[in-house]
Order: C-alpha cells, then structure tokens, then sequence
C-alpha cells in the first residue's frame, strides 16, 4: 500500500461529475486543485465557496478525514505561486518547494 496518494484534480469536460471528484477526493492523501476549478470542486463536496480558498482548503480536509495535504494552485490571482494546507504534520514540509507559502491547518 502506498504511503500518500496523489490526486491532481482537472477538470476537463465532459469527463468528470461530482461522484469522481467525491471519489478522487476520498481516496487521496494528496490534493492539488487550481483556483479556478476550486468553485466546481467544492461545490461538488456540498462546499459553499464564496471566493476565501484558505477557508475552502480547510472545509475539504474536514470533510475528507484522508487529506493530509491540500495544494492550491492560484494562477492569474498570484502567477506562480500556489498555498498549501498541511494538516496534522502528515507530510513533511521539505516535501514541497522551499519557496511555498505554507498555511497549516491551524491558520
């Protein structure tokens, strides 16, 4: 068995619904979903989005017990720069980049 599993959610349709982006999200340990997909993904998760991804990032790893890591990438908002959830330090923070910023879950 693997230690982390690592979903990099993208949505393209037609080949998605909410039944895969629930399932994706209960079987990973690692998520990494772009801002602009975010109100889709939450949405999906029974999430209300209104714009505040830090908060969103902390309601997915509530709702899925299994996130240990949350990745958001933020593209036109902040070119190249991405905000990361960590919750229970189950991932090493050397894991990821030395240059992202980094927000635990107690934030």
């Amino acid at each position: 068995k693997f230690k982390h599993i690592f979903v990099d959610i993208n949505i393209r349709p037609p080949f998605y619904n909410d039944t895969t982006i629930i399932l994706a999200l209960q079987n990973a340990s690692i998520v990494k979903i772009s801002l602009e997909e975010l109100g889709i993904v939450s949405a999906a998760c029974g999430i209300n989005f209104n714009g505040d991804f830090k908060s969103c990032a902390k309601l997915l790893a509530q709702k899925f017990n299994n996130l240990k890591l949350v990745i958001i990438t933020l593209g036109v908002l902040a070119p190249g720069s991405v905000m990361v959830l960590v919750k229970d330090n189950a991932v090493p923070f050397d894991f990821l980049y030395p240059f992202i910023r980094r927000l635990d879950a107690s934030d």
